[in-house]
């Protein structure tokens, strides 16, 4: 019986760890014991600037993304780190203000 390839996640972002083979199950001949966090799907091929990640149903590739920590019960979610920030900065405007006299200033003598 051919062994059965597994593919290790990471449990906080679903992001792909490595590869492995499951153990066969000594109690149902023919069923296989994937562990918590893996999966036997196949992963798409690496893909340049992506990360490759699990949603818990199928494989993702995210580009330039930051894989934010979900509340319990839900998924990990892409988030594109310009848009959260420009987000931050329109609902801070005080910090916007901040930065920019900050870099204003660096032209100056002190």
């Amino acid at each position: 019986m051919a062994n059965l390839k597994i593919y290790h996640i990471d449990p906080k972002t679903g992001e792909l760890l490595g590869q492995g083979e499951a153990d066969p199950d000594p109690l149902d001949k023919g069923n296989w014991l994937i562990p918590a966090h893996a999966t036997s799907l196949a992963p798409p091929a690496a893909a340049k600037d992506k990360t490759t990640r699990f949603d818990g149903s199928k494989w993702v590739q995210d580009g330039g993304v930051i894989v934010v920590d979900p509340e319990p019960g839900k998924k990990p979610e892409a988030v594109d780190p310009l848009a959260k920030m420009v987000d931050f900065l329109k609902a801070n405007p005080d910090v916007l203000e901040l930065v920019t006299k900050g870099i204003q200033s660096q032209g100056e003598k002190k």
